[in-house]
Order: C-alpha cells, then sequence, then structure tokens
C-alpha cells in the first residue's frame, strides 16, 4: 500500500485520520478530500489520473491498483 508519508500528507490536507483499508467514504472523506488525496497521489508519483479513471476509483486499494499499473 501507499507509504506511512503519502498517509500522513493526505491526513494533513484533508485533516481526517486515514485508513488504507476503508474506501474513501468510510474514511469519511467528502469530494473535496478526494480530490485533494488524488492531487497528492499525482504529485507524488509524477501522472495525472484522467476523470475517466477516477469513476472506477472509490477506495484506496483500487487507487493504489492504479497506480502501480500506471508508475513509471
Amino acid at each position: 500500500m501507499f507509504s506511512n508519508n503519502i498517509k500522513k500528507k493526505i491526513e494533513s490536507e484533508t485533516s481526517k485520520k486515514i485508513n488504507f483499508n476503508k474506501s474513501f467514504n468510510d474514511n469519511n472523506l467528502d469530494s473535496l478530500d478526494i480530490i485533494t488525496t488524488i492531487s497528492i497521489i499525482e504529485d507524488e508519483f509524477g501522472f495525472e489520473i484522467k476523470e475517466k479513471s477516477l469513476k472506477k476509483i472509490s477506495d484506496f486499494k483500487s487507487l493504489y491498483a492504479f497506480v502501480k499499473k500506471n508508475e513509471k
């Protein structure tokens, strides 16, 4: 899963405790929190996640799988 450093960045930006084993909804992330989370991941891994792909991502597991599949 994502590093502790990424977790800390997401928690700092969203002001919420994150559990990577739960969905965005179960982590009480609203739409702005999700956009913030996606932005952190994009910056961290150096690529943009297109809107079409975002529709398939509903939790950290699917986000992680997407990143690993598209990582350079």
